[in-house]
């Protein structure tokens, strides 16, 4: 049987004539084209996102004090502290680290003869090597509620490092354990900040420091006491206020930090959010915007956080108008993500410190 015969198949390459090659190229140049002009706009849109981010977000303000300001001066009873006060060294290097090639750490314990002011701590962090013929320049650091000291170390560690002596003063021990008595807040800010000054008029005492380049430091807690601190000792050179605030009974009817005592406070009286604001109104005694005007506005860098849910912006706003609108930098994140910016803030400050003293003559 014969086996039916396939016929092969003619294949022929199809070489494509020029027009079909040249058409083929100028797509792919369009194509390219097209996503270099994306790429382009892309990197121009990020830019300007970027800007605006910054512009809304992260400002750097001069200082700016309007004409019609008037700086408030005269003595401040309600924070006055007894002549002496009995001071005892517990220890050497109180953190259990090694020994700091350019300081040393010493704490002192505190014990004001009088009931209005309780026993205190404070970390001494001294300068080693030659002691300049002026003395040493000093930054009193003021601590947040709570926690452990470990953030106010970063800041007294950075201090220290540039050869300045640094008295970190502790809060009271009582404080800890009630820091949300929303009618006590008053009570507790003008004994912190008498610790305050009998901390730093102890350190003057000390012959160790020039007198005329001192200057303050705080964060949140310490921001508001070193207000009260500021408006008292009118002769400390520099003040870095952050994360503070002005309108104590605002902040204290918005912030979260009080969200529980607040709600509280009005189940078991049986309160709406107006009957609290009014009582808060005659309980709250002391307010950082009836001191701010006691100090000069070119001592004062406050720094504030756009996102802040603690102190409001908008109280800090009121701080730094209260204050003369002083030099101002707005952070874009909240309280406790402002900590991402702790480099920054270690820097700006530490270059306002020194202009500061640098102006001393």
């Amino acid at each position: 049987m014969e086996t039916p015969e396939h016929p092969q198949t003619n294949t022929r390459a199809i070489i494509p004539t020029e027009p079909v090659i040249r058409t083929t190229f100028r797509k792919r140049l369009l194509r390219w084209f097209v996503l270099v002009i994306y790429g382009i706009g892309g990197l121009i849109g990020t830019v300007l996102l970027t800007c605006l981010i910054y512009a809304l977000f992260f400002l750097h303000y001069p200082q700016r004090t309007p004409e019609g300001w008037q700086r408030k001066s005269g003595v401040l009873e309600e924070f006055a502290i007894p002549e002496t006060c009995p001071v005892e060294e517990i220890g050497l290097n109180p953190y259990g680290k090694p020994d700091f090639e350019g300081y040393t750490i010493r704490r002192y314990r505190f014990t004001p003869e009088t009931e209005e002011i309780t026993e205190f701590l404070i970390d001494w962090f001294e300068p080693k090597g030659e002691k300049p013929v002026s003395g040493y320049p000093l930054v009193m650091n003021s601590p947040i509620t709570g926690g452990g000291m470990q953030l106010e170390n970063i800041f007294s560690r950075h201090f220290a490092d540039h050869g300045m002596a640094v008295c970190l003063v502790h809060r009271p021990e009582r404080y800890d354990r009630e820091p949300k008595r929303l009618d006590q807040s008053g009570y507790w800010w003008r004994m912190m900040t008498r610790q305050s000054r009998i901390a730093y008029h102890w350190a003057l005492q000390r012959g160790e420091i020039d007198p005329a380049r001192t200057a303050s430091f705080g964060i949140s807690n310490g921001g508001f006491r070193n207000t009260f601190f500021a408006a008292a000792e009118p002769n400390v050179k520099a003040h870095i206020i952050c994360l503070a605030g002005g309108d104590l009974v605002g902040m204290l009817c918005d912030s979260d930090f009080f969200a529980e005592p607040r709600e509280e406070i009005m189940k078991t009286r049986g309160w709406d959010e107006t009957q609290l604001r009014a009582w808060l109104e005659t309980v709250v005694d002391l307010e950082t915007t009836d001191y701010a005007p006691y100090t000069d506005p070119d001592s004062v860098l406050m720094i504030c956080a756009r996102l802040d849910r603690i102190v409001p912006y908008r109280n800090g706003l009121r701080l730094w108008e209260a204050f003369g609108r002083p030099e101002f930098i707005a952070l874009p994140f909240g309280h406790y993500s402002s900590a991402y910016f702790i480099p920054y803030i270690k820097r700006v400050s530490l270059e306002f410190i020194q202009k500061r003293f640098e102006s001393v003559r």
